[in-house]
């Protein structure tokens, strides 16, 4: 039961990262909400850089803002990775 597994933001697609997507060193947007704005959107890009309590159900991720200079934690159902559409190789003369 998948709600919301993809959305838009700023003409980029993301869908939710599966849980072997958010390793150390990977490259995520999270899932950020004011509660004085009333709505949610995407934050990023962040960086995993380490996974707390792996493989029990306490278990949550620390990403960094090389932007932003800041570090926070998040659990793996507010974690999303951009759908990036690949292109075939031009075919031309030099191929």
């Amino acid at each position: 039961m998948e709600i919301n597994s993809t959305r838009e933001q700023n003409g980029q697609i993301f869908r939710r990262a599966n849980h072997d997507e958010a390793h150390v060193g990977s490259c995520v947007w999270i899932n950020a909400y004011d509660p004085n704005v009333g709505r949610s959107w995407l934050e990023g890009p962040y960086f995993v850089t380490e996974v707390i309590h792996e493989g029990r159900m306490s278990e949550y991720v620390i990403v960094f803002s090389t932007h932003m200079n800041y570090s926070t934690k998040v659990r793996y159902g507010d974690i999303w990775v951009p759908i990036i559409d690949t292109i075939d190789p031009p075919r031309g003369h030099n191929v």
